[in-house]
């Protein structure tokens, strides 16, 4: 038992290490893709992403940081460099930058978004049960005046319960809805909901991982506003 504890106190001190000379050496670089309107094709924004020197996955990255009780910090200077880097782009198109429940309500979200010269998005990436919705709706509000957005609808915690408890402004379709959906009736039968869902309640649809113009047409058909993926640019 202590051999185990021990090496499982081992494993945390090198990824720790790791997690600190990523962000103190900044060993990562913002990417942008842009969001289409799938009416007129003009770009609508662009979402924020992060590649790392190391080629390692984001998402892997972020929930290491996150056990290493580093998680927001590291959010944080992802999201500080991508806003810097983001002053390249058209000033009147939005940027959706990806935070935790963890970062928003810790205050990091807040402080990192309201430096952008630009309409921002908050786009909560969340992949663990939110605990208190309210509180997380309330400290949005302290980044100045930004729209919410969830992220992979229709996949792991970002289910109908969590769109309605947190209202927001934006919900992104996650890619197992989307894709082959222009030959899936189920998919279009679930998509046409989703759209039923949005002009009743204000809400704009954005699907991910868009990757054929025949999907692209089919969304289109179907009344979804906005996507993003291969299809239009890397």
């Amino acid at each position: 038992l202590l051999g185990a504890q021990a090496d499982y106190f081992a494993r945390q001190e090198r990824l720790r290490g790791d997690i600190l000379d990523v962000l103190e050496n900044q060993r990562f670089h913002p990417v942008f893709q842009a969001v289409i309107s799938l009416s007129t094709g003009a770009i609508a924004g662009y979402e924020a992403l992060t590649r790392f020197d190391d080629d390692s996955r984001p998402d892997t990255r972020v929930a290491e940081a996150h056990e290493v009780g580093l998680g927001p910090r590291f959010e944080a200077a992802i999201a500080t460099m991508a806003v810097k880097a983001a002053r390249d782009l058209p000033p009147d198109r939005w940027l959706s930058i990806n935070f935790s429940a963890a970062a928003i309500l810790d205050g990091h979200a807040a402080q990192t978004v309201e430096k952008a010269n630009r309409p921002v998005i908050v786009e909560i990436t969340e992949h663990v049960a939110i605990e208190s919705y309210p509180a997380v709706r309330k400290a949005i509000t302290r980044g100045g005046d930004v729209m919410l957005s969830v992220d992979d609808a229709g996949a792991g915690f970002a289910s109908l319960r969590h769109i309605l408890e947190l209202d927001p402004d934006i919900v992104k379709l996650d890619i197992t809805m989307i894709r082959d959906i222009d030959t899936d009736q189920a998919r279009q039968a679930l998509v046409t909901g989703m759209c039923h869902f949005a002009s009743r309640t204000g809400t704009t649809l954005i699907a991910e991982g868009v990757e054929t113009q025949a999907e692209a047409e089919t969304l289109r058909e179907l009344g979804v506003e906005l996507a993003q993926g291969f299809r239009f640019g890397r």
